[in-house]
């Protein structure tokens, strides 16, 4: 009787440590996607903060320099007219 006791908790053991396993074995699996979808977010922002950036800098440069902005902008108009007008 003494040796089936023995066994059983040998038994007993040996799947609690299979059980054990098991669960060690499957944390990485459903870790893993969470660690991709993070990745991705950290990508997203880091764009969007570009994004952003380049915008603010676009802004404050036209704001600053508007008018020279508007004379080219006229200038070419110009240009591109007397040229095509030239043409007729």
């Amino acid at each position: 009787m003494c040796l089936r006791y023995s066994d059983t908790i040998a038994r007993e053991q040996q799947i609690r440590e299979l059980n054990s396993n098991k669960k060690n074995q499957s944390i990485p699996s459903t870790v893993q996607p969470r660690q991709d979808e993070s990745h991705g977010c950290k990508i997203f922002l880091i764009v969007l903060l570009y994004i952003t950036f380049a915008v603010l800098i676009l802004a404050r440069f036209t704001i600053k320099n508007g008018r020279i902005i508007q004379e080219i902008y006229y200038a070419l108009k110009d240009t591109r007219t007397e040229s095509l007008s030239s043409t007729d």
